[in-house]
């Protein structure tokens, strides 16, 4: 049994570590993990990079986009058909970890 005064700590909790966090817009994500214009929508599609939609714009959480560039890093990402080649094993790996 959950008590309501541990939940609302809890909850305190999450909001004031979400407020630590930086986010990112998507043109300064772009910046930040070194992809493309053309093919951040396509990293977003696959599942590779997860961001929150906010109104008509997405953000992305600081630690969200470190653990892309770790989850990535040896992999070539640079055109459309390599991200759409190794998503799947990329994907697989980070659950597994």
């Amino acid at each position: 049994m959950i008590q309501i005064g541990a939940k609302r700590k809890e909850t305190t909790y999450k909001k004031k570590h979400m407020a630590l966090l930086k986010r990112y817009s998507a043109n300064e994500a772009e910046k930040v993990i070194g992809v493309s214009r053309n093919l951040f929508p396509l990293l977003r599609e696959v599942g590779l990079l997860k961001g929150s939609r906010i109104g008509k714009y997405w953000k992305y959480d600081e630690e969200e986009l470190n653990n892309f560039v770790r989850a990535v890093r040896g992999y070539d990402l640079e055109t459309e058909e390599s991200i759409r080649f190794y998503a799947p094993h990329i994907l697989a790996c980070k659950k597994s970890a």
